[in-house]
Parts: C-alpha cells; structure tokens; sequence
C-alpha cells in the first residue's frame, strides 16, 4: 500500500474524529461515535496486517499521537498503545496472511482488546484515571465498533495488494 493511500486514510479518520467531535459540540450523538469507534487505533491495526513492523509502527505513532494531542489527557498513551499493538500484530501477520475477512477481523478485535489491556495497565501503574468509562462491557462494544470500521476499509488494503 503506497504512502499516498496511508495519508487518505489519515486524513479520514481525521475527519472522521473532527466531525464527531463537532457533532458533540451540538447533540451526544458525537459523544457516542468516539465511544463506539477508534479509527485511529483501527488505522493503525490495518497497517500491521501488511506484516511489514517498519512501516506499521510508523503510522501507529503517527495515529497515536494524533489522537493524544485531540482526545487524550495523557500525551504519549495512546501512541505507546498503538505501537505495540502494532508491532505485535505485524510479528503476527510477517508468518501469516491476515488480509482475509475472519482473521482480520480476529486481529483487529484482538487489537483493540490488547490496547484496552494496555491502558488499564498504564494506569494503574501510574496510578492515573483511566479514560473509558468505568463498565467493564465497554471494550468489548469499543472493539466490536473498531472491527466493523477496519472490515469497511478492509478492501482497499486488497486494491494495494494487487488483487481485483
């Protein structure tokens, strides 16, 4: 997949972000679509399903820090949580093709489990407020909404590898 696709898809989950954001500003619908969804975190999980770590963990810092410097009160979280998920996920998919349907929906609900870990761990070892809500369903609905998003954007990772 070309940099020049790795930026649209940047650049739609900016909008994507901005939109629910202004969209809060006026009803809670906007509110509900940042809980329900992480493009970000989806962005940087399909880049790890390329299996090249290089360019995966690039564009996770990039998505990560992107939404610290939006959404996070805690600069660096999310960044730190995107790399590792993207790293591990790329490990995964260097050995195996992860571009299809079920086991990339696997990767991307694993992923986004692994970054709720990631977060909870990060603070109570900083002894920091946690940013979700306090339900403990709330990742799984998070996951599940990150999984339908990544499945949508799905196709365009099979256009970059060449197949019709």
């Amino acid at each position: 997949m070309t940099a020049g696709r790795w930026f649209g898809l940047l650049v739609a989950a900016l909008v994507f972000e901005s939109l629910s954001g202004a969209i809060g500003a006026v009803t809670p619908w906007g509110f509900w679509l940042r809980l329900f969804f992480s493009p970000f975190l989806a962005l940087a999980i399909l880049a790890a399903l390329q299996g090249k770590a290089g360019s995966a963990m690039a564009v996770a810092v990039v998505a990560g820090l992107l939404h610290d410097a939006w959404f996070s009160g805690w600069y660096g979280e999310s960044a730190f949580c995107f790399l590792v998920v993207a790293f591990l996920i790329s490990r995964i998919a260097s050995r195996f093709d992860l571009l299809q349907l079920f086991p990339a929906g696997a990767a991307l609900f694993l992923g986004a489990a692994a970054d709720r870990a990631l977060r909870s761990g990060l603070a109570g070892m900083f002894d920091l407020p946690e940013g979700d809500p306090g339900s403990h369903w709330f990742w799984v609905v998070r996951a599940v909404g990150t999984v339908i998003l990544g499945l949508l954007v799905l196709p365009l990772l099979e256009k970059g590898r060449g197949r019709p």
